[in-house]
């Protein structure tokens, strides 16, 4: 069979509103001013983010609001110490600012490694679960094991 055509993949404009990390702060934003209503619950699985850096206390970090891949991620866990190398390729861009927690690691082949578990909605129906793993980061050069669907 011959593919005439190139496949074209091109997502809604929603998709990259809700990209933007900076939503992330609007919505802690909203949830601190009481207009919106997390339970305790909803609100313990959200990680507070701000666009100010002085709204935060250590450990957090520090990203571009449109970063991609991890590349620009700074992790700060206390006064004077940062995690990570950032790329300058994102360093324009306004950041956001949110609390960090550790990552759980895993053991593979004698190596320790942070994990990140996934899971994909396909019109708000859950279609799939996969694993990836990094160093400190997960990054575009992070292993990915598709775990099922």
């Amino acid at each position: 069979m011959t593919i005439k055509k190139p496949l074209a993949l091109i997502n809604p404009l929603s998709s990259f509103v809700i990209q933007n990390k900076a939503l992330m702060a609007l919505i802690t934003e909203l949830e601190l001013d009481d207009v919106l209503k997390f339970s305790e619950i909803e609100y313990s699985h959200f990680l507070p983010t701000f666009m100010d850096k002085s709204q935060i206390s250590y450990p957090f970090v520090a990203e571009p609001t449109w970063g991609r891949e991890g590349k620009e991620v700074e992790i700060f866990k206390q006064a004077g110490e940062m995690i990570n190398n950032p790329s300058s390729e994102y360093s324009h861009l306004y950041k956001i600012y949110q609390q960090y927690v550790d990552m759980p690691l895993i053991e593979i082949q004698e190596e320790t490694y942070t994990l990140q578990l996934s899971c994909f909605l396909i019109n708000g129906i859950p279609e799939g679960v996969g694993a990836r793993i990094g160093k400190d980061l997960i990054t575009n050069t992070s292993k990915f094991l598709p775990i099922g669907y």
